[in-house]
């Protein structure tokens, strides 16, 4: 964003991130290829520093491999491997997180939704590949359990996250059901739902 004063290149960043992110949730809900091409990212404004950079990375890595001709497995292992070493297993910790909110941090970090929400779907993701695993594996080999033991593992995380999140949104609202900020926490706990329809009724469907 050369020409552009700093504050306009990095809003223009932080557009660009959030697109890369929204293409590769869209891809990966219909299972169809990506929208924004490759060609078309100049790799230094892919930063996959953060989780946010690391999810997104993952995934449209996951979409480039499950819409190939050939999607092959060491790839999507990769991937999941990825993902779980991500930010040293700190995706694996949403409950320490969820454990952790309080009405302060709730409002006071307009991020904090936001690192819930993402955490949530990449372990959904994880969810999602170990399935994609399990069911094109031949019942004869001897990683087909532990595909399903992985989705299994994920899909209850997934699910037990989100109750856990809504309980603890729904205590926070309780506490504040008198003050204005109320109204901020709804819409919250209303993003929180919308964000979770479409994975919570595709692992209860692999659970059940």
């Amino acid at each position: 964003y050369r020409g552009y004063n700093l504050n306009l290149s990095e809003l223009l960043k932080v557009i660009w991130k959030h697109l890369l992110f929204q293409d590769a949730i869209l891809s990966f809900h219909m299972g169809i290829p990506l929208t924004i091409n490759r060609s078309f990212i100049n790799p230094s404004g892919l930063d996959d520093s953060d989780a946010y950079g690391k999810v997104t990375s993952c995934l449209r890595d996951a979409v480039d491999s499950l819409t190939s001709n050939e999607c092959r497995q060491n790839d999507l292992l990769r991937i999941i491997n990825k993902m779980e070493s991500c930010h040293e297993g700190d995706l694996l910790h949403l409950s320490t997180t969820l454990r952790g909110l309080s009405e302060d941090t709730v409002l006071s970090d307009e991020t904090c939704l936001v690192k819930i929400e993402l955490k949530m779907f990449a372990i959904y993701a994880i969810h999602v590949l170990y399935d994609v695993l399990y069911q094109g594996t031949d019942n004869s080999n001897p990683d087909r359990e532990l595909f399903y033991n992985g989705t299994m593992k994920y899909g209850v995380l997934t699910i037990s996250h989100f109750i856990e999140a809504m309980i603890r949104f729904n205590k926070i609202c309780v506490e504040n059901a008198n003050t204005p900020e109320i109204f901020v926490l709804v819409e919250m706990c209303q993003s929180l739902v919308g964000v979770s329809k479409i994975i919570f009724l595709k692992v209860y469907t692999c659970l059940y």
